[in-house]
């Protein structure tokens, strides 16, 4: 599936959206769908620019190291959401990094 990093900001911001409510730990059957890699939205569009450019990475494409500035997307509440024991935590944690991820609907 071929995105464009308005798709990708969109679609992840849609996914984390829905997280935010259901709590689960599955981070979307629309990424499964659509074989995305390493089920996130941003290393999908991140890896198809790297191999249409023949350079980079993430910290060239990567909305979140290249719009807002974080170190990767380890230093955001998604590494707190990924290692959430329950329901209520990874509901907190991906509201969390949904609203860190808002800056970039602009």
């Amino acid at each position: 599936m071929h995105l464009t990093r308005k798709q990708a900001i969109k679609n992840c911001l849609e996914m984390w959206l829905e997280l935010s409510v259901t709590g689960s730990s599955n981070k979307a059957t629309a990424i499964q769908e659509h074989n995305i890699d390493n089920n996130c939205w941003f290393c999908h569009y991140t890896d198809q620019q790297q191999e249409k450019l023949k350079h980079g990475g993430c910290n060239t494409f990567c909305p979140i190291i290249t719009m807002l500035k974080f170190e990767s997307c380890h230093s955001t509440a998604y590494k707190l959401w990924r290692w959430a024991s329950s329901n209520r935590e990874r509901k907190m944690h991906a509201k969390s990094f949904h609203n860190q991820l808002l800056p970039l609907q602009k």
